[in-house]
């Protein structure tokens, strides 16, 4: 049974030329890469690590900064951890593209494409600031999620989409 109806699976499941294959990741990866920068480039100018902007009653806009992985697991791990989360983004990207390149479809180019496009954000931020900048809060009473980014955002909707594609 398809979630989305067999004629939106069949449309997922279309396989792309080369141009259009990389057309059309190119494109996403560089959406996804610049939403990216853009919302961390407002985050760092307007507020302080400090400041808090309520949103919703489960939802603020904070400024942290994040030397670990996700969910700032590793955080402050030293040179070896920063060293290895600028390799592994690589070769995880590299491992996607491969994958994609043999795959050609539509929802496998998508997912890699917004993947590769969030690891090259935070990747940039790490270079730049040695971590990344989180600023999404979510929270229930005292207890808060924790804090992601929009690459963070991209990277987990690009894995979903790669695990349920046989559900679409």
């Amino acid at each position: 049974m398809y979630i989305l109806g067999k004629n939106i699976h069949n449309k997922l499941e279309t396989k792309l030329t080369k141009f259009k294959l990389f057309s059309v990741f190119i494109i996403l990866s560089i959406i996804a890469f610049v939403i990216d920068q853009f919302t961390k480039y407002l985050i760092f100018k307007n507020l302080n690590r400090s400041d808090v902007i309520e949103i919703l009653p489960f939802f603020n806009i904070r400024f942290v900064y994040n030397t670990g992985i996700s969910f700032s697991m590793l955080n402050g791990g030293g040179k070896l951890t920063h060293g290895l989360l600028i390799i592994l983004p690589l070769l995880i990207s590299l491992v996607l593209i491969i994958w994609m390149l043999k795959d050609k479809t539509v929802i496998h180019t998508i997912s890699t494409a917004i993947i590769v496009g969030g690891a090259m954000g935070n990747l940039l931020d790490r270079f730049h600031y040695v971590g990344v900048i989180d600023f999404l809060d979510f929270y229930w009473g005292h207890s808060h999620y924790p804090t992601f980014n929009s690459a963070d955002s991209f990277i987990f909707i690009g894995a979903v989409l790669i695990f349920i594609r046989p559900y679409l």
